[in-house]
């Protein structure tokens, strides 16, 4: 089970394909011909907006690896950062690919295993990210890893993972993660389609990128999914006040609701959903003055109850469990935002909507959702 594999997608932006289109990691889907005619076709300054960080192409190498079945009775015991699971399962974390499908050990030192000390892929039932996994904790942390195997066992690939499900076999098709249609086996039509998509001249330089990212392209579901846009949150300029004095309307008699008591007000702003809430303060003039002092602690409460998927994993015994808490606590420290009472919320919130990599960790969120539905619905919980 992969909920990302962007490893090779980044490796061959980086390497085989100049142009930075995402090719699979074996056929090579670009002859060297077409590399160039790729490279010509395409300006620079798109090419260079399509850069993964080194940060997103670490993460994707991070894997953990669920091993049902070790081979020839190997006693993973005393491996790095192995931890026994219940159903005879182990759980062995720090681990990223080597040579085709093998595995090792992501230590101070890389070495590979002996052959007989080598993890296969053959002999496992799950691999994935160490971000995905630590979602997968935040959301349900009573799920075993070993319910993890039946269910994507027993389920339909696509029901959980949508486009990216293309990029998950062993002859990877990179291209096909878009929203597009295409055949099976079709490997000139994913290519022409992203050579067209790159070269539009309806488009900006600005929007053929952020397209490609964000629209049809779906490069987001790459991007690594717990760097949370704290640095972009503390850079947006606050609501702009208004004067609480603003009349309000009652020409029709009737009681309008900046005349209601302001605890009323807030008690009321507090059931909304978040959207909802930053709505109404684009409606009225003096609701919007009673309310702006007050919403970044509404905001909050709302991320706590609706929006914990963009929200670091609480930290407790599970093995690198306080990493995500430590980045995004030194982050808003060093923002000048130490308290989590001075938290600005409302920026926060508003970074998240645009942030690639708040969009990457929802999708793995939902999935893991998805995944509880059809447990219960196959009756393996």
């Amino acid at each position: 089970m992969h909920f990302d594999r962007p490893t090779a997608f980044m490796e061959e932006l980086r390497s085989q394909v100049r142009a930075k289109i995402p090719e699979g990691t074996r056929g090579h889907l670009y002859t060297e011909a077409l590399e160039s005619e790729v490279r010509a076709k395409i300006p620079k300054e798109i090419l260079d907006g399509l850069l993964y960080t080194d940060e997103d192409v670490a993460a994707s190498r991070d894997r953990v690896i669920l091993c049902a079945y070790p081979e020839d009775d190997y006693d993973y015991s005393n491996e790095p950062g192995a931890i026994k699971l219940p159903h005879d399962c182990w759980m062995l974390h720090d681990f990223e690919p080597c040579d085709y499908v093998e595995y090792q050990h992501r230590g101070d030192q890389l070495r590979k295993y002996e052959q007989r000390r080598r993890v296969h892929l053959e002999h496992e039932f799950g691999v994935v990210t160490h971000c995905s996994l630590v979602i997968f904790r935040c959301r349900f942390p009573e799920f075993s890893p070993s319910l993890i195997s039946r269910v994507v066992r027993h389920g339909n690939p696509r029901e959980f993972h949508g486009c990216v499900v293309a990029t998950q076999e062993q002859w990877v098709e990179w291209l096909k993660v878009v929203d597009v249609a295409f055949e099976d086996n079709d490997d000139e039509a994913p290519k022409d389609w992203w050579l067209e998509f790159l070269t539009r001249s309806d488009r900006t330089s600005e929007g053929i990128i952020h397209d490609a990212w964000m629209g049809p392209g779906n490069m987001w579901m790459f991007v690594r999914p717990d760097r949370f846009p704290i640095t972009e949150a503390l850079a947006l300029q606050p609501f702009q006040e208004f004067a609480v004095n603003t009349p309000s309307d009652t020409s029709n008699g009737s009681l309008a609701l900046p005349d209601f008591p302001l605890d009323i007000i807030l008690e009321l702003c507090s059931y909304l959903p978040l959207r909802s809430l930053l709505y109404l303060t684009q409606i009225n003039k003096r609701l919007r003055a009673l309310i702006l002092p007050h919403l970044d602690v509404l905001v909050g409460r709302s991320f706590k109850h609706e929006r914990r998927s963009l929200l670091p994993e609480t930290p407790s015994s599970a093995y690198r469990s306080n990493e995500e808490h430590e980045w995004w606590t030194k982050e808003w420290v060093e923002g000048g935002k130490g308290d989590v009472n001075s938290i600005p919320w409302t920026a926060y919130a508003r970074a998240c909507a645009t942030s690639r990599s708040m969009r990457s960790r929802k999708r793995i969120w939902d999935i893991v959702g998805e995944m509880e539905v059809a447990a219960r619905r196959d009756v393996v919980i």
